[in-house]
């Protein structure tokens, strides 16, 4: 094709959502699906909301109000503040677009949770400027290290509470003094699409935040807990200046007009609200509770992403493309992962180039990469953001010298495997990959020690093992 794009597409992946339930239901001939993968609350709209929304489907020929008039004067008057200070979007994910485009410039930099949000990812490149990373410190953010990441070239922070896909809340207290060291001209966007899940007492300090700063914007969206996903509005409060200027740069009639009477309706049941939390709190609690049991029996290791076989062979060919080579089939034979490659080697640029590719199609869950350097496997397991399982093998009287590796590992790392192999027995190089707990052999021998560590669900088992080379937390 002649038609060129811009240079920033070549290093984005789109965004795939979870697949609707009908083309589920059709795909694998299923009556019943209960979706996940989308971070969707299942219970529909409150009924006076549904109500609304039939009420005013005859006027549907009119465009909607293209300064969302009513849903802004209702948001101000519920957060105390004027509807110059309010901004409405299609959902919260598009003003998140809207403040990069107002602010964002090429070269400049945005500093970023990671992992989060992917679209804050996609915005930033978008716009030519850099998104600076900051890895989580045990699923929360981490944020002395991002205070530390601003720069003079810093034009936006972004800070996702609770962040997705961790579900974990950080105190409004230690944000405003993340604010307070943060320059007046970089712009701090407080996402916080499910905060009306928060049940902590100060789940409302930020408001006050975004008072006292002109520099910070909080999002919020009625896609969640209010159950009104399918008709994309969410909000934002602001200075009257970042909301003129989103205005400038949003589309006309941005907010349909069936989003915008379902929440300026909704608005009017906190109530409900606070049922939904309630219930959403207990059973939370109670599948933890459970999952928690499942670990201490050691058959959690697998709960995390598993794709069917289909998506397996759908990737195939994109990965050949990206520069992989299939070693090996996987040994299953039936149920969803028979038949999936289980051992793929790909040059460490290719992997390194297009890390989403490899997370898309295979998920924390088969992919297996071998690699010739320590540095090597560091390097990757940063780009994958803890999502993916470090396993390191080596001979018995070989694996000291790896204790500084397997340290560093076990701090990168969403899942941490050693296996100890006896002295003369040929072993493979160290790999990343993600997935179920690996066998103790590798095909070739029996491993005579092994560590476990798992941060997803904070698991830790070690048999054999030499006390040397556990980490310093483990050791006492």
């Amino acid at each position: 094709m002649a038609v060129t794009f811009v240079p920033a597409l070549a290093g984005l992946e789109l965004y795939r959502p979870g697949l609707p339930i009908e083309e589920v239901r059709r795909t694998y001939g299923l009556e019943r699906v209960v979706k996940l993968a989308s971070n969707e609350f299942p219970l529909p709209p409150f009924p006076e909301v549904r109500q609304a929304v039939l009420d005013a489907v005859d006027g549907l020929q009119r465009y909607p109000d293209g300064h969302s008039s009513v849903l802004r004067e209702a948001l101000a008057e519920l957060y105390d503040r004027g509807p110059d200070q309010v901004v409405v979007g299609s959902g919260s994910c598009e003003l998140v677009y809207l403040l990069a485009l107002a602010v964002l410039r090429p070269g400049d930099q945005a500093v970023l949770p990671a992992p989060s949000f992917s679209p804050y990812r996609y915005v930033t490149v978008l716009c030519g400027a850099e998104p600076v990373k900051v890895r989580l410190r045990d699923h929360t953010h981490d944020l002395e290290a991002m205070a530390q990441a601003v720069t003079p070239r810093t034009r936006m922070l972004v800070v996702c509470n609770p962040n997705n896909p961790t579900g974990t809340h950080v105190p409004p207290s230690e944000i405003a003094r993340l604010v307070e060291r943060v320059p007046d001209d970089v712009l701090v966007v407080i996402d916080e699409a499910y905060v009306e899940f928060v049940t902590a007492d100060d789940r409302e300090g930020s408001l006050d935040i975004q008072r006292a700063h002109e520099n910070v914007v909080v999002l919020r969206t009625f896609s969640k807990i209010y159950g009104l996903s399918g008709l994309r509005t969410g909000y934002g409060l602001c200075a009257p200046e970042v909301r003129e200027a989103l205005d400038k740069v949003r589309q006309p009639f941005n907010v349909n007009l069936l989003g915008q009477l379902a929440a300026t309706e909704a608005l009017k049941y906190p109530h409900r609200v606070a049922e939904r939390r309630e219930a959403n709190a207990r059973l939370r609690d109670r599948l933890a509770a459970r999952l928690a049991e499942l670990t201490r029996a050691g058959q959690a290791g697998t709960m995390l992403n598993a794709r069917v076989c289909e998506l397996y062979q759908q990737g195939r060919e994109r990965l050949r493309a990206a520069g992989a080579e299939l070693l090996a089939e996987g040994a299953a034979s039936a149920g969803p992962t028979a038949g999936t490659p289980t051992l793929w080697q790909a040059p460490l640029d290719a992997a390194m180039a297009r890390p989403e590719l490899l997370t898309e199609v295979f998920g924390p869950s088969t992919l297996l990469l071998r690699y010739a350097r320590a540095e090597q496997l560091l390097a990757f397991a940063d780009a994958l953001e803890g999502q993916l399982t470090a396993t390191l093998q080596a001979e018995a009287e070989e694996l000291p010298a790896q204790a500084e590796l397997v340290e560093a590992l076990a701090d990168r790392a969403g899942r941490l495997i050693v296996n100890q192999f006896p002295t003369g027995v040929e072993v493979g190089p160290a790999m990343v990959h993600g997935g179920p707990w690996p066998a103790t052999s590798d095909g070739r021998g029996t491993s005579v020690g092994t560590l476990a560590i798992d941060r997803f669900t904070r698991w830790v088992a070690y048999q054999n093992f030499p006390r040397e080379l556990l980490p310093p937390a483990l050791r006492g």
